[in-house]
């Protein structure tokens, strides 16, 4: 209808003749049905039904279904208005005095001018019981005066509207319009459950109507979903993607979503013009806001999965004031929908949809202040980082490590900034900053690779402070990532860096990670003398938490020695500092090695004590994979000193909690560890169970190296322990494995000593059978051969009857091998065996590894008895 004919003063009606015209119904039907939204529908239905309630505005984003939702609303409250509901769209007017003429429309009144007819109005309406459905009322938002003018003259009116703000009119309740809910990629679904939920069901739906065919399976279910959540459950974006389904399957479609606007277009003819791309309806939403807004709202974009109000204000805070308050403008934004408020305990978060964030990037893009806002992101992270890494050690703890948790995209992203302006004291900076963080959190290998990354990149011109607390950080996330070598040069190389310059809380981790170095070695003198030095260091620097760790880690070396009284007595006094000092991170791990020496003092009840008491404490932090890191790692020093019903105990306390977290990378490690433990006790029958379980994640994980190097370790050990026939097996197995995959030289090379030796033990007839048996097997075939077709073939273990001279020359030494296995002899430490040969410690390091595995055994003290 044009504005001439609304306007125009035609004919006068008599409120009588209007009366007899009434339209008490004039709500279309959809051809689909409302999907997700039965909540709200019942909602919106029982507050009109209220007494309360006259004003009723369904506020959400563009797209996200208010009208839908108002029809329905609307539909199912028609009984309940006896002069109708009256639905009146103000799509199409763009000037807010409009209203009272499209309102006199649809009630069919007219009048001289808008005065009259807004009298005509509230005369007509004054004794009715009547629904008025005004949608889309956000572009006329000052006409609502109006709406409590009728309301205050007409008792039995009440008014629905649709808008994408509020209207801050007296007597008015707002219900959000939410996005459709998705499924939680954090935990494992079946396709069944994924199609429950409502953003599913709606792509799901509207793929149908174009491709009749399409189903949801087992095979796309996890891809329609995460297409789902690109959208942010937006129910325009999903019919609009689904349309594309004819053409693009789910994963071409998914890969396309990264720029969602330039392919969500082509809406319904039957669409109104600002819904039929998603862009448009963004732009809709854009062009009503103030220049002001607008500047606030393409800042917002800087900001990946939302932010505090303190880091707006902070980014703003680098350009010249705006005229409008930045709290004011926030706030414009939430009650215009572009932006969301997420309730939390301390501070509201604000979060912009990512559909949304590609419009205010662009728009951020395009203006002249890009580059600004991203430095002044980049500078507010690293201030909060600092702020943050005295408190990780406090009774502020558990706050600090939520709020970055909460932040940690950004943090990426002011992270990324730094690397790619070359600012690279800045980047080191922050990256020392993070590293308690990111191990607490378990971010291992995002750690290493930005201290990688920085090594690349070169750290010799940084200041001594930053380089030292970069290094130890290198080699902390190494050793809890299996580089041992790398974690000990890395240490090694922190230590006089970090006591130069006081960084007592680098230092303290990297003399952690050293002394667990040296008692997996059984360098048990070098802990010591490094342990005490250090406690000696951080007394004398009057560094409360760093004694505290000092403790913790003397008391573990004194659990090696056996000393289970003085282990005790050093644990306790480490629970007393952190209480004192409020970390509960380390207060949960000492009680974890005080359950180890419960455990190695039979105490086993105790020992769950302990480790559910320290558990909770991770918990409360966030840092439950902690659990997991340290029942392994000292689960590997008790195999390592044979101490193997402990070692089965920590290692099956690991297994739990990573099969808890899903991390089965973590758990190829710890079945490792399991099945060497469950074959140095002879129980092949839970060896047989370990390693199918073990081939069957590194089959679903790919990780050919680790089902590899396991299957080489169980070789090993059956052979030392006279399961050579079952050994030869699993080598011909091994071997047909290298063949397919091309395994490279190197792996042969470490293999042939063991080989050698397995050969000579079974004689060549029957090593050649066995090996060419296995080589017809999978590996998990040779693994579950019966126990007894291979007991039948067992034979004494090499320890009571192979000759040692054959020993040695099927395991021969190197000179260099040989030169510092002399130097082992004479009781030197690996620093003194290290300046004997003119070489450094690392390298030492590497021979003793070396020599041991040749050698067949896990400690000096056993390689020297050889």
């Amino acid at each position: 209808m044009h504005e001439s004919q609304i306007g125009q003063d035609i004919i006068t009606l008599t409120i009588s003749e209007a009366v007899d015209r009434l339209p008490r119904r004039n709500l279309t039907i959809s051809l689909t049905p409302l999907i997700g939204r039965e909540k709200d529908v019942a909602l919106g239905r029982s507050l009109l039904q209220s007494q309360e309630v006259r004003l009723l505005t369904l506020t959400g984003t563009g797209g996200v279904g208010k009208t839908r939702l108002g029809l329905q609303v609307a539909t199912e409250l028609q009984d309940d208005f006896a002069n109708g509901v009256l639905f009146i769209s103000l799509a199409s007017i763009h000037d807010p005095k409009q209203v009272i003429a499209i309102l006199a429309h649809a009630l069919e009144l007219r009048g001289s001018n808008d005065d009259v007819l807004f009298e005509h109005i509230q005369a007509f309406l004054s004794s009715k019981s009547m629904l008025l459905l005004l949608d889309n009322f956000e572009h006329v938002f000052s006409a609502a005066p109006m709406l409590t003018t009728l309301l205050s003259v007409c008792p039995l009116v009440k008014i629905l509207v649709t808008s994408r703000t509020t209207l801050h009119m007296q007597g008015e309740h707002e219900l959000p319009v939410l996005p459709l809910s998705l499924p939680d990629f954090n935990q494992t679904s079946t396709h069944e459950d994924v199609e429950q939920f409502p953003a599913v069901k709606l792509f799901v739906q509207r793929a149908k109507a174009v491709k009749f065919d399409f189903q949801l399976s087992p095979e796309n279910a996890n891809i329609v979903a995460r297409i789902c959540a690109r959208l942010d459950g937006i129910p325009l974006a999903l019919e609009l993607a689904a349309a594309r389904i004819k053409l693009l399957p789910p994963e071409a479609l998914l890969a396309r979503l990264e720029h969602p606007l330039a392919l969500l277009t082509s809406g319904g003819q039957d669409s109104p013009p600002r819904q039929r791309s998603l862009r448009d309806t963004i732009t809709w939403s854009y062009d009503l806001l103030s220049e002001d807004e607008q500047t606030i709202f393409r800042r917002m974009a800087i900001f990946e999965q939302g932010c505090q109000l303190e880091a707006i204000e902070a980014v703003c805070a680098a350009f010249n004031p705006l005229q409008l308050t930045i709290l004011d403008g926030v706030a414009q934004l939430i009650d215009k929908s572009l932006l969301l408020q997420q309730s939390e305990q301390d501070e509201p978060r604000l979060l912009i949809l990512e559909t949304i964030r590609e419009f205010a990037l662009e728009k951020l893009a395009a203006s002249e202040e890009h580059e600004q806002v991203q430095e002044a992101h980049a500078a507010y992270y690293l201030a909060l980082a600092e702020r943050a890494e005295p408190e990780l050690y406090r009774h502020q703890q558990r706050f600090w490590l939520a709020r970055l948790e909460q932040e940690h995209q950004n943090i990426r992203i002011a992270l990324t900034f730094f690397r790619r302006r070359n600012e690279r004291e800045n980047l080191a900076h922050f990256v020392g900053t993070l590293g308690w963080f990111w191990y607490m959190h378990g971010f291992l290998n995002e750690g290493r690779e930005w201290v990688d990354a920085l090594f690349t990149a070169g750290i010799e011109d940084l200041p001594r402070r930053i380089r030292g607390k970069v290094i130890s950080a290198s080699g902390v996330f190494a050793g809890f990532l299996g580089q041992g070598e790398l974690a000990f040069a890395r240490c090694e190389e922190s230590l006089p860096l970090c006591k130069e310059f006081g960084d007592l809380r680098s230092l303290s981790a990297s003399v952690y990670m050293l002394v667990h170095s040296f008692l997996a070695l059984g360098e048990l003198a070098a802990a010591q003398a490094l342990g005490k030095e250090t406690l000696a260091f951080v007394q004398s620097a009057g560094d409360i938490w760093a004694v505290g760790a000092l403790h913790c880690m003397l008391g573990s070396i004194a659990l090696y020695e056996g000393d289970y009284e003085r282990a005790w007595h050093l644990h306790e006094h480490g629970i007393a500092i952190f209480e004192d000092v409020g970390d509960l991170c380390m207060n949960g791990l000492i009680r974890m090695m005080l359950a180890d020496v419960a455990v190695a003092q039979g105490n086993m009840r105790q020992a769950q004590k302990l480790i559910e008491r320290g558990r909770e404490m991770f918990q409360q932090v966030g840092a439950t994979w902690s659990l997991s890191s340290y029942f392994t790692m000292w689960g590997q020093i008790a195999l390592s000193i044979g101490q193997y019903r402990r070692a089965h105990f920590l290692l099956q306390e690991a297994l739990s909690y990573l099969q808890r977290m899903g991390d089965q990378q973590g758990m190829l490690n710890t079945y490792t560890l399991l099945i060497q433990e469950a074959t140095q006790e002879h129980d092949y029958s839970t060896v047989r169970t370990l390693a199918e379980q073990h081939l069957e994640i590194a089959h679903a994980l790919n990780d050919r190296q680790a089902m590899l190097l396991c299957m080489e370790e169980l070789a090993t050990l059956l052979s030392k322990q006279g399961q050579v026939l079952w050994a030869a097996y699993i080598w011909g197995a091994l071997d047909r494995v290298d063949q397919t995959a091309h395994i490279d030289l190197s792996a042969r090379d470490r293999r042939e000593p063991f080989i050698s030796t397995l050969r000579n033990r079974l004689g060549d007839r029957l090593f050649a059978q066995a090996w060419s048996e296995g080589q017809n097997m999978t590996l998990e075939q040779a693994v579950a051969l019966p126990i007894d077709s291979v007991d039948s073939h067992s034979m004494p273990s090499a320890t009571s009857t192979v000759d040692a001279t054959q020993a040695h020359s099927s395991l021969e030494l190197t000179k260099r091998e040989l030169d510092v296995l002399g130097h082992l002899a004479q009781g030197r430490t690996n620093a003194q065996i290290a300046e004997q040969l003119t070489i450094s410690t690392a390298t030492v390091n590497s021979y003793l590894r070396t020599i041991y595995g040749k050698l067949g055994v896990t400690s000096r003290t056993g390689a020297i008895r050889f």
